[in-house]
């Protein structure tokens, strides 16, 4: 009889859901009152229930909690499970030993995981606010996974607009075991990631050995039109950092830095670099670097 072939399945972008009191009970006392919560309304087109929300900020748009563990159940009936909220979700949300269990029932070996609730906490104006809600999930994620660090890999959100708070965050994230970090998809206008005031960023995390994740939803401007539209359709603000990254001699000065590109498909990447190699070739007297792109 042949031999029977083992695989072990990881999933590369799972998800946390956090705890809907997570930031309200974890930021520093004089925050709470303006932390991240949630509240249950017809926040969103379409759409009533429980939502995230975070009241001191214009640009970070409430975001239907139910969505956050609607894998693999169809629209209308996570909208209906959207009406009643944390009180239907399952209890993996919460519990990191059912969560084990559940990856045994799926067959995973182990998951990556990123926020859920804090993809959009990256547009909250008030910068001390947001690092504050970062480093507060940071803390939570690490107790969630310390139960099977090699089962539950989670990544830290860290804050570039302060880059030595970053840099510090980053670090203390590593040594907390996890095991990447999420910047923001686009930076602040004026602020590209070509910038070498990132300099620093890029060497702490080479120097741990942690990636740094670009996430779909994750920039840093306010959503303009069709929510659907900007942050899921359109991948350019991911690319563009990229190619500042690229173009930049990033990847030159520090050779072991690994970005992670996250559900931003892969299709575009042999145009993307035909496109980049041939300006490169044209204008590499004034290019950053001096390795062809791709």
């Amino acid at each position: 009889m042949a031999a029977q072939n083992h695989y072990r399945i990881v999933s590369a972008d799972s998800h946390f859901v956090e705890p809907p009191d997570l930031f309200t009970s974890r930021v520093p006392a004089k925050f709470r009152d303006r932390a991240p919560r949630t509240q249950f309304g017809s926040l969103a087109a379409g759409m009533e229930g429980e939502f995230w929300i975070a009241p001191d900020s214009a640009s970070a748009e409430p975001r239907p909690v139910a969505t956050y563990w609607g894998a693999g159940i169809s629209f209308p009936d996570v909208k209906e499970m959207n009406k009643r909220g944390y009180e239907v979700a399952p209890d993996f949300v919460f519990d990191p030993v059912a969560r084990l269990k559940a990856q045994d029932r799926d067959g995973v070996s182990a998951e990556v995981m990123y926020t859920s609730a804090g993809m959009s906490l990256f547009r909250v104006e008030d910068g001390e606010l947001r690092r504050a809600c970062f480093n507060a999930f940071n803390s939570w994620a690490a107790e969630y996974c310390s139960y099977d660090l090699k089962r539950l890999q989670g990544c830290a959100i860290i804050d570039v607009d302060d880059v030595e708070a970053g840099c510090r965050e980053l670090e203390r994230a590593a040594k907390l075991g996890l095991r990447a970090g999420m910047i923001t998809g686009k930076p602040i206008e004026g602020h590209p990631y070509s910038s070498k005031e990132y300099d620093r960023l890029w060497a702490t995390a080479q120097e741990f050995d942690i990636p740094l994740a670009l996430h779909v939803h994750t920039s840093r401007g306010p959503i303009v039109g069709i929510p659907f539209v900007e942050p899921v359709m359109c991948i350019t603000d991911i690319q563009e950092s990229l190619a500042h990254m690229l173009i930049g001699g990033v990847f030159e000065r520090f050779p072991k830095l690994k970005i992670i590109l996250t559900e931003v498909d892969a299709s575009w990447i042999p145009h993307f670099l035909h496109r980049a190699d041939h300006y490169f070739k044209r204008y590499s007297s004034s290019a950053g670097f001096s390795m062809v792109p791709s």
